[in-house]
């Protein structure tokens, strides 16, 4: 490797990362190699405050590897990094690349031979099983062993505490919506909008011209979609329709027993325009409904907004075991969590991500995957959280389901229910 070509090299991936703190999507993905595009390796930005620190380039096998470490805004490089690669670049038409895929890679062999040797531990006899996974992973993986284990989480709260809730605005009955839900399901399903919110989204105020088209082309497919859940669907109490927090965000979620449809019109990509986009997200989150006793008080919400929401430290010492208590009931078994929680640093906006996109997403998967599946109890042994960094990932072996989530991309970094079911199902066939 000549001294240029590691300049050269060090320059694309510092031209990478200075692309990534603007957010700059498309100059970053300018910089990727053929083969991480064509395999569909880069998922978006990470956080734009991360800081980067880069070694010295040598050269590997025709390739200039390039150290490099991310460590969140604000701290000082004597630090712990949250993320530590040695970043792969190739020349490509004259001009170096950035080969994210051959980059992570090694870290995927690695995650995926340490849950081979949890799996193997917890084989060798089910009375120590659980316990047994929870230090093979953490010793394995770098995690830290969570001190619940594996148990029921019988003493895990049954539903949002107050101060995870806060008022809901105004809301408006969408007639024709709530008559076509209403006859899908057998029962009385109001779909309310939070007519002012959706109008704020324009900076329009009159709800004349939105209101037919939100009534019927917006809502078509949401009744069969819900229907589509079986007898469960007679537990939702309404469908609310709520505006996008950020630019594009767009989720469906459960509040409670309320069905969320949270949408930005403005953006093409911002709502669900197809009706089996509907029937493919629905069915699965209602289905969380089986074995959640969550009770949120009418006129209440428990979703996080742009300005509140749980922090990642309540998150985990609230929310989280609630949610393993209803998966725990689901599989009829103890389940057992470990969770990287230094990896979701930034306490806001990872603990609204978290609340949205976290183990809520397995509790209906659970459900969706033992409807299609029936399972003997205790199939699911384990649960394994991480912050995904840039990429998204989700694996099921030998009882631990695995997720890595990209929470500021919302659903393109992380998982709906019908996805999760998927996962649970390519292992579980073999």
């Amino acid at each position: 490797m000549s001294r240029t070509d590691g300049a050269a090299a060090l320059a694309a991936l510092r031209a990478f990362t200075d692309a990534n703190a603007s957010g700059d999507v498309v100059g970053m993905m300018k910089l990727l190699s053929r083969s991480t595009l064509e395999a569909g390796g880069f998922s978006g930005p990470m956080p734009s405050d991360f800081q980067f620190a880069f070694g010295e380039p040598e050269a590997v096998d025709g390739a200039v590897v390039v150290p490099m470490e991310a460590r969140p805004g604000g701290v000082g490089p004597e630090s712990d990094p949250v993320m530590a690669m040695r970043c792969i670049m190739v020349e490509e038409d004259g001009a170096w690349k950035f080969d994210l895929a051959a980059t992570m890679q090694p870290q995927m062999e690695a995650m995926e031979a340490a849950l081979r040797e949890a799996g193997e531990q917890l084989g060798e006899a089910m009375g120590g099983a659980m316990s047994a996974m929870g230090e093979a992973i953490a010793g394995a993986m770098g995690g830290e062993q969570v001190a619940e284990g594996a148990s029921r989480w019988e003493d895990a709260p049954r539903g949002p505490g107050p101060e995870d809730l806060r008022e809901l605005p105004e809301l408006m009955r969408m007639e024709g919506a709530s008559a076509a839900v209403t006859e899908a399901v057998g029962k009385d399903v109001p779909v309310l909008a939070d007519m002012n919110g959706l109008l704020g989204l324009f900076g329009a105020t009159d709800p004349g011209p939105m209101i037919p088209w939100l009534d019927n082309e917006f809502c078509a497919g949401l009744g069969p979609a819900i229907a589509a859940a079986g007898e469960v669907s007679k537990c939702v109490r309404s469908v609310r329709i709520e505006p996008a927090t950020d630019w594009g965000e767009h989720f469906i979620a459960l509040d409670g027993t309320d069905l969320v449809y949270r949408a930005d019109m403005r953006s093409d990509d911002g709502w669900y325009r197809m009706r089996e986009d509907l029937m493919r997200i629905i069915p699965g989150v209602v289905l969380g409904l089986a074995a959640s006793e969550a009770d949120v008080p009418e006129g209440r919400t428990s979703l996080p907004s742009k300005e509140s929401g749980p922090t990642v430290t309540r998150y985990r010492e609230a929310w989280a075991p609630r949610y393993m208590r209803e998966i725990s009931a689901a599989v009829d078994g103890a389940v057992a969590l470990d969770a990287d929680w230094e990896s979701f640093f930034q306490e806001e906006e990872h603990g609204r991500g978290l609340a949205v996109w976290g183990l809520c997403r397995v509790v209906g998967a659970v459900a969706l995957f033992n409807q299609a599946h029936p399972q003997a109890a205790g199939w699911l042994r384990a649960i394994r959280l991480r912050n995904g960094g840039s990429l998204e990932s989700a694996s099921f072996e030998d009882g631990v389901l695995t997720m890595g989530l990209v929470l500021h991309r919302g659903e393109g970094g992380c998982f709906y229910e019908c996805r999760l079911a998927e996962v649970l199902g390519e292992r579980s066939a073999e």
